[in-house]
């Protein structure tokens, strides 16, 4: 059974709804999009009154910014303390690396560094070095992900051994019906 990541996607997705109820757009809209959100900021030309929020992909109106400000304050402080409420780094640290190594596709280019980019300021690796909690949940995240690798390896390996074997071949038509008899390679 696979483990199910709990607190750490709850409040991703809970900190992803504050922000999709401020007035976002993103760069991956095309040119008439981008245009019509700028006209209903009433920012029509006014490229100095925007700001690019390059770590949350989006622009913002420059007279958001305070709200801005202490929203991402707010959710700093949400993170820092759950990974201070985590004694033992086997929950939300675990939940947190698990998460994020895998939305950072670790299993297929096994570099940590996207991952620890995407949780700065809550990890860095001289704080996971110096912190027996973050190590414990980075490692404990690692193993899992070797785990299900290793597992998945095993079952294609054996699925594919399973499908030589039982590969049919057309001997001769049956006699007694219309059916064709089969006969199972390997057997």
């Amino acid at each position: 059974m696979d483990y199910i990541y709990n607190r750490y996607k709850e409040l991703k997705e809970k900190q992803k709804l504050e922000i999709n109820v401020l007035p976002f757009f993103f760069f991956e809209l095309n040119e008439e999009r981008f245009d019509a959100d700028m006209r209903s900021f009433g920012l029509p030309d006014d490229f100095d009154a925007i700001f690019e929020l390059a770590s949350k992909g989006g622009v913002y109106s420059e007279m958001d910014f305070d709200c801005l400000d202490e929203m991402f304050r707010h959710q700093t402080f949400e993170m820092l303390w759950a990974i201070k409420d985590d004694a033992t780094g086997d929950s939300f640290i675990y939940d947190m690396f698990l998460y994020e190594l895998e939305n950072h596709d670790f299993v297929h280019t096994h570099n940590l560094t996207d991952t620890l980019d995407a949780l700065i300021p809550f990890t860095y690796v001289q704080k996971i070095l110096a912190d027996k909690r973050l190590l414990h949940g980075l490692r404990k995240a690692l193993a899992e992900l070797r785990r299900r690798e290793e597992e998945q390896s095993r079952d294609s390996s054996l699925h594919s051994a399973k499908a030589k074997r039982q590969k049919a071949v057309v001997v001769t038509d049956d006699q007694r019906s219309s059916r064709p008899v089969f006969a199972i390679k390997g057997r």
